[in-house]
């Protein structure tokens, strides 16, 4: 494990378990999601809500780079734990909402948090000078058929669509998620 991700894990302690987490169970949906992102050995990578790592370390066998953000403590305890010396893997907890993106072109696989899907699309999409390469985002439906719709009835996703190709590929079913609770009890 990294000295910077050593620091990197004592800094930020959010509350655990926010809503509209959905962790990815599915290993056949992640290499499909892999493939389809077409990662390659030289690529760097961002896995936005990491979670447990579902995405995180198949990535890491394919390309030169990734970077694991998540929020919850518990979780970035769980990836710091799984995380070989000499990993091309760093995890960074924070909010992908303010964390610096790459400055050099960057693919993103990611199943990201549901609750915050347009800011994140906004992050990667609004501004044309981001290096984002290429994304396969696992989204939810809802959103999925709005940034994909025709005719296009929102002039930020309108820009968007002009600038990226934005598809919805397939939809999935629940089995492929397992759904954390909104809140943990504590007794």
């Amino acid at each position: 494990m990294s000295k910077n991700n050593k620091n990197h894990r004592e800094k930020l302690k959010k509350p655990s378990n926010f809503s509209a987490q959905h962790l990815l169970i599915s290993k056949r949906l992640i290499h499909d999601m892999i493939d389809l992102a077409q990662i390659r050995s030289t690529d760097t990578v961002l896995d936005i809500g990491a979670g447990t790592g579902a995405l995180t370390f198949p990535l890491a066998e394919k390309a030169a780079h990734v970077l694991a953000i998540e929020t919850d403590p518990a979780f970035v305890d769980k990836l710091f734990s799984k995380i070989k010396d000499g990993s091309n893997i760093r995890v960074k907890q924070s909010d992908f909402l303010e964390v610096p993106l790459p400055k050099s072109p960057f693919a993103v696989v990611a199943n990201i948090p549901y609750s915050i899907t347009t800011p994140i699309m906004a992050r990667l999409l609004d501004h044309p000078g981001v290096p984002l390469q290429r994304a396969v985002l696992l989204v939810e439906k809802g959103a999925a058929k709005r940034f994909t719709a025709v005719p296009v009835q929102d002039p930020r996703i309108l820009s968007w669509r002009m600038h990226y190709d934005i598809r919805l590929v397939r939809t999935i079913s629940p089995q492929h998620l397992r759904r954390l609770p909104k809140w943990i009890p504590l007794f």
